[in-house]
């Protein structure tokens, strides 16, 4: 079963960052980024991947990555494969290299004390209330 495959990989490829946080199924995974204080959650439906994708949510109370959560889950949802394919070691491999490419910039915004984050959050409540919603 692919399910079985995939997390066989994570496990062997990732053995320190994984995490399983359900043993039934759904199978919920929790793989830490780097520095630790981030977490990509993936939760596979029971047919995943040939009846669905997977789901990806960012998990952290570091205000410097969740000042740029969009821009990470961006970069991890760029990475999903096709329908039918496995796709959390890509997604998880692009959004730890964002997070290793813009170290500088998550550190700033961290050591702002959350002001950065409090703004763009603010923006990006303020933009998906200015956006059309589709009927």
């Amino acid at each position: 079963d692919e399910q079985r495959e995939e997390l066989e990989a994570l496990a062997a490829v990732y053995s320190e960052e994984l995490a399983r946080i359900a043993p039934i199924w759904p199978v919920r995974l929790a793989l830490r980024l780097p520095g630790g204080s981030a977490t990509l959650r993936f939760t596979f439906p029971p047919s995943y991947p040939q009846g669905g994708p997977c789901r990806c949510e960012l998990q952290s109370e570091n205000f410097g990555i969740l000042t740029h959560e969009r821009s990470i889950l961006e970069a991890a949802e760029a990475e999903r494969g096709p329908a039918g394919f496995p796709s959390v070691i890509a997604m998880f491999q692009a959004a730890q290299q964002w997070v290793e490419d813009h170290e500088a910039k998550i550190a700033a915004a961290a050591a702002s004390g959350g002001v950065g984050a409090a703004r763009a959050l603010g923006r990006e409540l303020e933009d998906a209330a200015e956006a059309p919603v589709d009927a």
